[in-house]
């Protein structure tokens, strides 16, 4: 028979006992592990949303970058992304973008769910990422000829200079020869690209000329401000040599004669058939010039002036400036007419704009005129500081020009190659 002592039964009770209590501390350290491991499941899914944010935002401001204007160039990023975003685990993602010194910058959020963090009240983690791409060749449009239809819509004659190593002309016509070089003239360009297959050379020095190129479509075709013209009545004025200053007050007026005069004030409002002669300075204050039923004729000796100023052309009457004009006109920088400096309505049929002997002038913002052919005579010193230019054609003679990209500046087809900058 076996008998078993009170120790022996004290040893099996205990050692049950035991093994209960083990599994009980076994339990109790495991649960931190597997929280641990719960968070590091939660982490790594936010760590892969991401990574599919960030190569998601790449993509979509290497595709906005391709674009020919800032506007352009966020839309196609915002539609890029917004088709592709990732939607991995139902992270709820948003994106904007925006463009500064031409590189477009997109900046992207997404709210990513957890599954054990949130048993613990962390219901989400934010995940967010930035990319940036700009043009590889950095190159932007400061003059574009918009005419298809004829020849030599770019015509540049001897004595021609333009020193703008920032900048490209793109000539648009598909009629060869699409642009003329003469013997004598300089342009220092960053790119010259004309549509046309057909571009004559006859000695000028100019750079990166390309025929049968991809020469960029106007990009603000139709996006320009309208206005609102006033009535058609209007106030003729004829001044005298023994009035010495003059200020009109905002207005609409017609046929206006100003003779001699030391200074000339004008406010905004519509002005037809506008006559300086000798007066010797001419002063835009800050506003719209509504150019309407008249040229305004200024001529030798003067000198022009407006800060904050947009001209726009109601039809075909124009600003003509002749002999020894000095112009400092620069455009607003903000509002609606924001770097806006001369534009026209639409739909003009195409008419000339001759401009003669400008000296030691500055041109700032946006001259958006597409029915305009433009020739240029005798323009020396002028810095066209931040400005943008969009004609029918363009014929330079004797000229000497300086110009840097403007805020409005096009972005090139060269463009086509872009890159990220982070």
């Amino acid at each position: 028979m076996n008998r078993r002592f009170p120790f022996d039964i004290a040893r099996q009770e205990f050692g049950r006992a035991s093994r209960g209590n083990v599994a009980v501390i076994f339990a109790l350290a495991a649960l931190p592990l597997l929280v641990g491991v719960g968070v590091a499941i939660d982490y790594a899914k936010s760590a892969n949303v991401r990574t599919h944010l960030q190569s998601t935002l790449d993509a979509a401001v290497l595709a906005g970058a391709r674009e020919s204007s800032p506007s352009a160039q966020i839309a196609k990023a915002q539609s890029f992304f917004d088709a592709q975003r990732p939607e991995q685990f139902s992270a709820k993602t948003s994106a904007s973008f925006s463009v500064a010194d031409h590189v477009l910058n997109g900046t992207a959020q997404a709210e990513v769910p957890t599954s054990i963090m949130a048993m613990f009240g962390r219901e989400t983690l934010d995940v967010s990422a930035k990319a940036a791409a700009a043009s590889s060749s950095g190159g932007k449009v400061c003059i574009l000829l918009v005419d298809q239809s004829r020849s030599q819509t770019l015509l540049a004659n001897s004595g021609a200079k333009l020193i703008a190593p920032d900048c490209e002309i793109h000539v648009r016509t598909n009629v060869s020869p699409g642009a003329i070089i003469n013997a004598g003239v300089n342009l220092d360009v960053k790119r010259t690209c004309v549509k046309a297959s057909t571009v004559i050379n006859n000695g000028g020095s100019v750079g990166n000329l390309e025929k049968s190129c991809d020469a960029i479509s106007d990009p603000y075709a139709g996006k320009m401000p309208s206005v609102s013209i006033p009535g058609a009545s209007c106030k003729s004025e004829n001044y005298n040599p023994d009035v010495s200053t003059v200020v009109l007050p905002a207005g609409n007026y017609c046929n206006v004669n100003f003779s001699n005069q030391t200074s000339v004030t004008l406010n905004p409002g519509m002005y037809g058939g506008m006559n300086f002669n000798q007066a010797r300075t001419v002063k835009l204050n800050p506003g719209l010039y509504i150019v309407k039923g008249g040229n305004w004729n200024v001529n030798s000796g003067m000198t022009f002036t407006g800060t904050g100023v947009t001209i726009y052309y109601a039809d075909n009457s124009i600003i003509q400036f002749n002999g020894n004009v000095n112009v400092q006109l620069s455009a607003p920088t903000s509002g609606s007419y924001d770097d806006i400096l001369f534009y026209e309505a639409p739909g003009l049929s195409q008419s000339n704009w001759v401009i003669n002997g400008t000296s030691s002038s500055t041109l700032r913002g946006l001259i958006y005129l597409p029915s305009k052919a433009v020739t240029i005579n005798s323009v020396s010193n002028v810095s066209a500081d931040k400005a943008t230019m969009v004609f029918a054609s363009l014929i330079l003679n004797n000229t000497n020009w300086t110009i840097t990209p403007g805020n409005k500046a096009m972005a090139s087809s060269s463009g086509g190659a872009v890159r990220l900058l982070y």
